[in-house]
C-alpha cells in the first residue's frame, strides 16, 4: 500500500492524505493535524509513504550534466543552478532524475532548511516518508506540446515535456504560453 501526503503550506492547515493499494484502489482518504497526532510514527511494514511538497518551494530544472558519481553531479548541478537559487548554493538539497539516454537530466532543488522542516513537519504528524516529491512532479508528462495541469491549494501545478513548475493561479495563462491544458483534477480526465 501507498500512502500519499500533502505537505500543506503551513503547519496550522491539514495535510491530506489518500493511501492505495498497488492497483491503484483508494482504500482510504482523510486529513493528519498536529493536534490529532500523538506524534506516534504509523509503521505498518506494508504502507509506503509518499509526501508531496509544494512545488512553488522547489526549483525543477532539466539540465545537461556531466557523466560521473552521483556527488560530482549533483555539484555540478548546483553550479549550473547558481544564478536561479534564492539561497547558498551549498545548503541546497539537490535531487536527480533518473538518467534517461541523452538529453537532459531532471534536476530537483530545494533548501536544506526548509526540506528538514518538511520532514520535521511529517515526523511531527507520525510520519516517516520515503521519498518528498513537488507537487509539479507527480502530474503525467504529455507527449504533445501539452501540459498536465491540478490546482494545489492556492497555487497550479503544470508539467510538460522537459517542463514542471508551480506558479499562482493568475500567472498560468502567461506561464503555459498557449500551450493547451490538460486538467489532471477535472473528474472527467
Amino acid at each position: 500500500q501507498t500512502r500519499i501526503v500533502i505537505i500543506p503550506p503551513a503547519a496550522s492547515m491539514p495535510a491530506p492524505f489518500l493511501t492505495f493499494d498497488a492497483g491503484g484502489r483508494v482504500l482510504q482518504r482523510g486529513s493528519l493535524l498536529l493536534e490529532d497526532s500523538a506524534a506516534t510514527p504509523d509503521v505498518r511494514p506494508d504502507l509506503r509513504t509518499v509526501a508531496v511538497a509544494p512545488g512553488a518551494d522547489v526549483l525543477v530544472r532539466w539540465l545537461d550534466l556531466p557523466v560521473g558519481g552521483t556527488a560530482q553531479v549533483r555539484a555540478a548541478a548546483r553550479w549550473a543552478l547558481k544564478d536561479d537559487l534564492a539561497g547558498d548554493p551549498e545548503r541546497t538539497v539537490v535531487a536527480l532524475g533518473p538518467v534517461a539516454g541523452e538529453g537532459p537530466r531532471l534536476v530537483a532543488a530545494v533548501g536544506a532548511g526548509l526540506l528538514e522542516a518538511w520532514i520535521d513537519y511529517l515526523a511531527a504528524l507520525g510520519v516517516t516518508p520515503v521519498a518528498v516529491v513537488p507537487d509539479c512532479l507527480i502530474l503525467p508528462a504529455p507527449a504533445d506540446d501539452a501540459l498536465s495541469a491540478a490546482v494545489f491549494g492556492t497555487d497550479m501545478g503544470l508539467r510538460g515535456a522537459h517542463f514542471a513548475a508551480t506558479v499562482q493561479s493568475d500567472l498560468v495563462e502567461a506561464v503555459a504560453g498557449g500551450r493547451p491544458l490538460i486538467r489532471m483534477d477535472d473528474p472527467e480526465t
